[in-house]
């Protein structure tokens, strides 16, 4: 029981990484993107 409560607690911090982590890359393409353009 809790290895699975922890696992779980992982999983729910790596989906909030992963989805600041997306924030993050796009705001850096516009960036370099409006720096191309």
């Amino acid at each position: 029981m809790p290895i699975h409560a922890r696992t779980e607690a992982l999983g729910f911090l790596g989906t909030h990484n992963i989805n600041r982590y997306k924030k993050n890359f796009l705001y850096f393409m516009r960036k370099i993107s409006e720096k191309i353009l």
